[in-house]
């Protein structure tokens, strides 16, 4: 499987989001100008007509399930206890909730199909469902102890917060001109809409729902890879990052690695990589060795003793065990030659097997979609067993880095 397969339908199922959430960013923009209407910040106490009518929108949003946000839960139950309500309180209340409605409504709408992402994939790796049960992926644990659903609600706030000084900086200016409120509250949404989904110009998206799907997605290969771990089909899987120009250093690191389902832990060392937080399209593939030198892929692997006799054969390899014991994935790309220099760029996505002056096989280049190096596996010891004891062995390379070994 390659990257663009693995995300086939991950983008798919993104490119059905993004629909709904414009359609729920447009809605918050068609309440600003109501709400700023019947409560205008900067009026002073509010009359006990606007009090009342404040107060049966509170009991509303207790009945709709709104206070699912603390912060709104907080601010309305305060509020509810009140007669004595500055304009201020009351407009960013309004707008906070404004927010919080349709941003849970988006919690609502997106929910099935995240979900369906993540059964999926937990199907491309078992075979099976992941259970008869609903599955929320807005409930999913994250690292940090939160959820999913915290986290669109801390944007809520945060947004509510962001338009609230847009609009103050508005009427701060005293003009009367629908036409510059309309400009500066929608550069605020298209802020606020990017932030929670944006497609990218090199493929993918960005943004917290994107986060939201990564998540989802993680969760669900976590269960898929302990089920085949308890079931004695695998041991192991593969890290492959994603060498896309934004790619991290943590990623980087465990790009090639393979790592013992029993010490799988999400966020860490399988996908999504959170730290820092980005949109991590790094991906794993079931290997199916139990144990060093245990091996499945039959006539596509070498040993460290005769990985150079297949290669001059001009055999197909895919994978070597090293000296140690140790398996590194050598998978050539669609795009592969064989060279006597020592190339530095390459041809966009492709790979080369670079040859020493006696014609032996020194090393396997990878080059990404820009034609950099991103990767090497050294076939030898350089004639220096001290320094490299272990052949073959990986070096990974940052990109735009030439020549620098990491």
């Amino acid at each position: 499987m390659t990257a663009p397969e693995y995300w086939q339908h991950p983008d798919i199922i993104q490119a059905r989001a993004m629909p709904m959430i414009n359609r729920h960013t447009l809605a918050v923009q068609d309440q600003l100008d109501s709400i700023t209407t019947s409560f205008p910040p900067n009026t002073g106490i509010l009359s006990s007509y606007k009090v009342n009518r404040l107060h049966r929108q509170i009991d509303k949003w207790r009945e709709a399930g709104f206070y699912s946000s603390n912060e709104l839960a907080a601010r309305a139950s305060y509020l509810r206890r009140r007669r004595h309500i500055e304009s201020n309180q009351a407009f960013e209340l309004l707008l906070l909730a404004a927010f919080v409605e349709h941003y849970s409504n988006i919690l609502n709408d997106t929910a099935p199909l995240y979900e369906a992402v993540a059964r999926e994939k937990y199907h491309v790796f078992t075979g099976e469902e992941i259970d008869n049960t609903p599955y929320n992926p807005y409930s999913t644990i994250l690292p940090n102890g939160s959820t999913m659903a915290v986290m669109v609600h801390v944007e809520a706030s945060h947004r509510a917060r962001r338009m609230s000084r847009t609009i103050h900086s508005y009427l701060a200016g005293g003009e009367d001109d629908e036409a510059l409120f309309y400009d500066m509250t929608t550069r605020e949404m298209n802020t606020a809409r990017n932030q929670l989904l944006k497609k990218r110009e090199k493929g993918g998206f960005s943004g917290i729902m994107e986060r939201v799907m990564l998540f989802a997605i993680g969760y669900a290969v976590y269960e898929a890879l302990k089920k085949k771990d308890s079931d004695g089909e695998a041991g192991y899987y593969v890290f492959h990052a994603v060498m896309d120009g934004a790619t991290t250093e943590n990623c980087l690191k465990l790009d090639g690695k393979r790592i013992p389902i029993k010490d799988a832990v999400l966020g860490v060392n399988l996908p999504p990589i959170v730290a820092p937080p980005h949109p991590c399209r790094s991906w794993v593939e079931v290997d199916n060795m139990r144990g060093r030198g245990i091996i499945e892929r039959g006539k596509n692997v070498a040993t460290h003793g005769n990985i150079q006799e297949k290669l001059k054969k001009g055999e197909y390899v895919d994978t070597v065990v090293t000296n140690k014991g140790n398996i590194i994935d050598i998978t050539p790309t669609g795009k592969h030659s064989v060279t006597r220099d020592n190339l530095l760029k390459g041809e966009p996505n492709s790979s080369v097997d670079i040859l020493d002056r006696e014609g032996g096989f020194a090393t396997r280049r990878w080059f990404n979609e820009s034609g950099n190096q991103f990767k090497d596996v050294d076939f030898t010891d350089h004639s220096r067993p001290a320094k490299h004891p272990e052949h073959p062995h990986e070096h990974g390379r940052r990109e735009g880095r030439k020549g620098s070994k990491k």
